[in-house]
């Protein structure tokens, strides 16, 4: 399932990304030190709630969105789910520009990663 993500109003986990970056920023060097900083999204095949689609209204109250806007969503696919995640992290104007961003999906029946969405800073220029 996709992430919900408001860049206007982050969740905590964003709230404390963007912390953890302007600290850097402050201190002059990454967080962590070495190199690179790198967000991951992993989404994975085989979602439970998967099973709901027959059932758009539980969906809809699951998420906190009118039926018809469950398409956003990507409950079936988690590659699509992906894109609409990291694009939302992309927007975030709090998460440092030279962080990188990543998207994979674990197959849960092969044991598998795919990378779905290749290593790149979160913007560019």
């Amino acid at each position: 399932m996709s992430l919900e993500l408001n860049p206007a109003k982050p969740s905590g986990l964003l709230e404390q990304l963007g912390l953890l970056g302007r600290i850097g920023e402050i201190a002059g060097e990454i967080p962590g030190g070495g190199g690179e900083f790198h967000l991951i999204v992993l989404q994975h095949t085989d979602c439970g709630i998967t099973r709901l689609v027959g059932d758009p209204a539980m969906l809809a109250r699951y998420f906190q969105v009118q039926e018809g806007d469950l398409r956003t969503k990507a409950v079936t696919n988690p590659g699509a789910a992906l894109a609409v995640d990291v694009a939302a992290l992309r927007a975030i104007p709090a998460l440092p520009a030279a962080w990188l961003i990543s998207g994979l999906v674990y197959d849960v029946a092969t044991g598998l990663v795919e990378i779905v969405v290749p290593p790149a800073p979160i913007r560019t220029g």
